[in-house]
Protein backbone atom coordinates (compact mmCIF):
# COMPACT_ATOMS: atom_id res chain seq x y z
CA UNK A 1 0.00 0.00 0.00
CA UNK A 2 1.13 3.53 -0.72
CA UNK A 3 1.65 6.06 2.02
CA UNK A 4 -1.21 8.28 0.82
CA UNK A 5 -3.61 5.35 0.90
CA UNK A 6 -2.50 4.49 4.45
CA UNK A 7 -3.09 8.11 5.56
CA UNK A 8 -6.52 8.05 3.94
CA UNK A 9 -7.45 4.85 5.76
CA UNK A 10 -6.24 6.27 9.09
CA UNK A 11 -8.31 9.39 8.52
CA UNK A 12 -11.34 7.27 7.58
CA UNK A 13 -10.88 5.23 10.75
CA UNK A 14 -10.58 8.40 12.88
CA UNK A 15 -13.74 9.78 11.31
CA UNK A 16 -15.66 6.62 12.19
CA UNK A 17 -14.48 6.89 15.79
CA UNK A 18 -15.51 10.58 15.99
CA UNK A 19 -11.99 11.98 16.36
CA UNK A 20 -12.07 14.31 13.35
CA UNK A 21 -13.28 17.90 13.77
CA UNK A 22 -12.75 20.96 15.91
CA UNK A 23 -12.36 20.77 19.64
CA UNK A 24 -14.35 23.12 21.87
CA UNK A 25 -11.17 25.09 22.67
CA UNK A 26 -10.40 25.62 18.97
CA UNK A 27 -13.97 26.73 18.34
CA UNK A 28 -13.92 29.21 21.25
CA UNK A 29 -10.58 30.68 20.11
CA UNK A 30 -11.94 31.12 16.58
CA UNK A 31 -15.10 32.84 17.83
CA UNK A 32 -13.03 35.08 20.12
CA UNK A 33 -10.72 36.18 17.29
CA UNK A 34 -13.70 36.87 15.04
CA UNK A 35 -15.37 38.96 17.77
CA UNK A 36 -12.21 41.07 18.18
CA UNK A 37 -11.94 41.67 14.42
CA UNK A 38 -15.63 42.64 14.14
CA UNK A 39 -15.38 44.98 17.16
CA UNK A 40 -12.35 46.73 15.70
CA UNK A 41 -14.25 47.18 12.44
CA UNK A 42 -17.21 48.80 14.21
CA UNK A 43 -14.93 51.17 16.15
CA UNK A 44 -13.22 52.26 12.94
CA UNK A 45 -16.59 52.72 11.23
CA UNK A 46 -17.86 54.95 14.07
CA UNK A 47 -14.68 57.06 13.95
CA UNK A 48 -15.03 57.42 10.18
CA UNK A 49 -18.69 58.46 10.51
CA UNK A 50 -17.80 61.09 13.14
CA UNK A 51 -15.05 62.57 10.98
CA UNK A 52 -17.31 62.59 7.93
CA UNK A 53 -20.12 64.35 9.85
CA UNK A 54 -17.60 66.94 11.06
CA UNK A 55 -16.31 67.59 7.53
CA UNK A 56 -19.84 67.83 6.14
CA UNK A 57 -20.86 70.32 8.84
CA UNK A 58 -17.79 72.49 8.17
CA UNK A 59 -18.59 72.49 4.44
CA UNK A 60 -22.20 73.44 5.21
CA UNK A 61 -21.07 76.38 7.36
CA UNK A 62 -18.72 77.59 4.60
CA UNK A 63 -21.60 77.44 2.09
CA UNK A 64 -23.90 79.41 4.41
CA UNK A 65 -21.21 82.06 4.97
CA UNK A 66 -20.55 82.39 1.24
CA UNK A 67 -24.26 82.77 0.53
CA UNK A 68 -24.59 85.47 3.21
CA UNK A 69 -21.57 87.29 1.76
CA UNK A 70 -23.03 87.07 -1.77
CA UNK A 71 -26.35 88.42 -0.49
CA UNK A 72 -24.52 91.37 1.10
CA UNK A 73 -22.57 92.10 -2.10
CA UNK A 74 -25.80 91.84 -4.12
CA UNK A 75 -27.56 94.07 -1.56
CA UNK A 76 -30.42 91.59 -1.09
CA UNK A 77 -33.19 93.26 0.96
CA UNK A 78 -31.09 96.46 0.64
CA UNK A 79 -29.10 95.32 3.63
CA UNK A 80 -25.95 93.88 5.12
CA UNK A 81 -26.04 90.14 5.82
CA UNK A 82 -24.52 88.07 8.57
CA UNK A 83 -24.33 84.81 10.44
CA UNK A 84 -24.33 84.45 14.22
CA UNK A 85 -22.97 81.31 15.91
CA UNK A 86 -24.33 80.26 19.30
CA UNK A 87 -22.58 77.83 21.67
CA UNK A 88 -25.30 76.82 24.11
CA UNK A 89 -24.51 75.81 27.69
CA UNK A 90 -27.33 73.28 27.43
CA UNK A 91 -29.07 72.19 24.26
CA UNK A 92 -27.77 72.07 20.73
CA UNK A 93 -25.38 74.62 19.27
CA UNK A 94 -26.67 76.47 16.20
CA UNK A 95 -26.07 79.31 13.77
CA UNK A 96 -28.51 81.80 12.34
CA UNK A 97 -28.43 83.78 9.09
CA UNK A 98 -29.79 87.33 9.33
CA UNK A 99 -29.91 90.60 7.43
CA UNK A 100 -29.73 94.10 8.83
CA UNK A 101 -27.23 96.38 10.58
CA UNK A 102 -26.57 93.74 13.25
CA UNK A 103 -28.05 90.53 14.62
CA UNK A 104 -29.89 92.44 17.37
CA UNK A 105 -31.34 94.99 14.93
CA UNK A 106 -31.71 92.59 12.02
CA UNK A 107 -34.20 90.07 10.71
CA UNK A 108 -33.56 86.35 11.11
CA UNK A 109 -33.62 84.53 7.79
CA UNK A 110 -32.80 80.94 8.76
CA UNK A 111 -31.52 78.82 11.63
CA UNK A 112 -29.46 75.62 11.49
CA UNK A 113 -28.56 73.35 14.41
CA UNK A 114 -25.30 71.44 14.34
CA UNK A 115 -25.60 67.74 13.60
CA UNK A 116 -26.02 65.41 16.56
CA UNK A 117 -22.66 64.68 18.20
CA UNK A 118 -21.06 67.99 17.15
CA UNK A 119 -20.51 71.23 19.06
CA UNK A 120 -18.74 74.56 18.76
CA UNK A 121 -15.51 74.95 20.69
CA UNK A 122 -15.13 78.50 19.36
CA UNK A 123 -17.21 80.42 20.30
CA UNK A 124 -16.80 79.00 23.78
CA UNK A 125 -19.66 77.60 25.86
CA UNK A 126 -22.36 80.17 26.63
CA UNK A 127 -21.01 82.68 24.08
CA UNK A 128 -21.72 83.68 20.51
CA UNK A 129 -19.83 85.08 17.53
CA UNK A 130 -21.32 87.37 14.91
CA UNK A 131 -20.06 87.78 11.36
CA UNK A 132 -21.51 90.76 9.49
CA UNK A 133 -20.85 91.24 5.76
CA UNK A 134 -20.98 94.91 4.70
CA UNK A 135 -23.70 95.78 2.18
CA UNK A 136 -22.28 96.26 -1.32
CA UNK A 137 -18.71 95.08 -0.59
CA UNK A 138 -19.06 91.91 1.47
CA UNK A 139 -16.14 92.96 3.67
CA UNK A 140 -16.20 91.76 7.27
CA UNK A 141 -14.25 91.25 10.45
CA UNK A 142 -11.78 88.35 10.65
CA UNK A 143 -13.48 85.46 12.45
CA UNK A 144 -12.72 81.82 13.17
CA UNK A 145 -15.31 79.22 14.15
CA UNK A 146 -14.24 75.78 15.42
CA UNK A 147 -16.50 72.74 15.55
CA UNK A 148 -15.64 69.45 17.23
CA UNK A 149 -17.03 66.02 17.95
CA UNK A 150 -18.75 66.09 21.35
CA UNK A 151 -17.14 62.79 22.37
CA UNK A 152 -13.64 63.72 21.09
CA UNK A 153 -12.93 67.45 21.35
CA UNK A 154 -9.50 66.93 19.78
CA UNK A 155 -11.19 66.05 16.47
CA UNK A 156 -11.99 69.52 15.09
CA UNK A 157 -12.59 71.46 11.90
CA UNK A 158 -11.95 75.18 11.64
CA UNK A 159 -13.88 77.59 9.43
CA UNK A 160 -12.31 81.01 8.95
CA UNK A 161 -13.45 84.22 7.31
CA UNK A 162 -10.88 86.82 6.26
CA UNK A 163 -11.39 90.60 6.07
CA UNK A 164 -12.41 90.36 2.40
CA UNK A 165 -15.26 88.04 3.37
CA UNK A 166 -13.73 84.85 1.98
CA UNK A 167 -14.95 81.85 3.99
CA UNK A 168 -12.94 78.65 3.91
CA UNK A 169 -12.43 75.43 5.80
CA UNK A 170 -8.95 75.06 7.28
CA UNK A 171 -7.81 71.44 7.47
Amino acid sequence: MTESKINFLKMKNNFKQGRVGLSMVELMITIGVMAIVVSAGFVNLRNFQGKKALSNEADSIVAVLRRAQQNAVGQENASAWGVKFFNQVSGGDYYQVFYGASYAAGTAESIKYLSLGLKFTSPTSGNSTEILFVKGTGLTNVVTVVIAESKDLSNTKTVSVNALGLAKRDD
